[in-house]
């Protein structure tokens, strides 16, 4: 599984991966604040690795290391009575289940259990940063920029445009654009600064900021 697939509750060895039983899982990352996982899974003479990588990890239960790769989707009846459990607006508990997963794999001392949304299985884990690079871009829009003249004179990449509607009577649109960022860090500003002083961005959209800016360098250096 190169990319972000659907996934079905009730689905045994959910992501295909061959002979599951002769892998070794280990949790590598676990990012509570960023609900992001990834597990390497080793295999063979233990020098061939893969990786799996969980978006929206709400809740993990089990030992950071077990045999056998075998990730299994609960029914989503168990998925949705464990999220009434951990999620407070019992009115959100519906809609969460539809884009969230209960994985489970068994082990001789019991079973590891994972709630989460996506999952994706890479071979390398250069191919999980580029896939990680790639989903912040995806946070990055590109917008024309008119000038005094009604003149489309560039564009401008910008973060995600937020709809505000409690603020006023009418919704307005926030946008911050990559080079605003980038001069505040030139300024001195930390993360949570420019975070304080600009509270519709989420840390990820800092992060697309400095991938984008890269990147730039990159090809023009090329």
């Amino acid at each position: 599984m190169s990319e972000y697939q659907r996934i079905e509750h009730g689905t045994k060895n959910v992501f295909g991966i061959e002979n599951p039983h002769t892998y070794y899982c280990q949790v590598v990352n676990y990012h509570v604040g960023h609900s992001e996982m990834r597990i390497s899974l080793r295999y063979g003479d233990l020098d061939k690795v893969s990786y799996l990588f969980l978006a929206g990890v709400m809740y993990f239960e089990g030992t950071p290391s077990w045999s056998g790769a075998n990730f299994t989707t609960a029914p989503q009846s168990q998925c949705v009575a464990l999220l009434a459990k951990i999620v407070k607006d019992k009115e959100l508990v519906e809609d969460i289940a539809d884009h969230t997963y209960l994985y489970l794999i068994d082990i001789p001392d019991g079973q590891i259990k994972i709630l989460a949304g996506q999952g994706e299985f890479l071979t390398r884990v250069k191919d999980y940063e580029q896939s990680k690079a790639e989903k912040l871009l995806d946070r990055i829009k590109v917008s024309q920029r008119e000038n005094v003249a009604g003149i489309f004179k560039k564009y401008d990449p910008i973060t995600r445009t937020y709809i505000q509607g409690e603020v006023s009577p009418a919704n307005y649109d926030i946008a911050s654009s990559v080079d605003q960022i980038l001069k505040l860090f030139e300024e001195g500003y930390t993360q949570k600064d420019i975070m304080a002083l600009c509270s519709w961005l989420e840390p990820e959209d800092i992060q697309a900021c400095l991938v984008y800016a890269r990147r730039a360098i990159s090809k023009s250096a090329e």
